[in-house]
């Protein structure tokens, strides 16, 4: 794994249901929520793959 991607996994810390598909949408749904808020670390992740 990346570094910068296991840096995001500590950012966003463990606050999902151990269901896959709960913990999928859960990402879905975290990343939106810090792209809506202009997550530093998230954007910079996403401007880097």
């Amino acid at each position: 794994m990346p570094h910068t991607a296991r840096k995001i996994e500590e950012h966003k810390g463990p606050k999902y249901n151990s269901n896959e598909t709960t913990q999928i949408l859960g990402n879905m749904l975290l990343m939106e929520q810090h792209l809506a808020n202009k997550c530093q670390i998230c954007t910079e992740w996403l401007s880097i793959s």
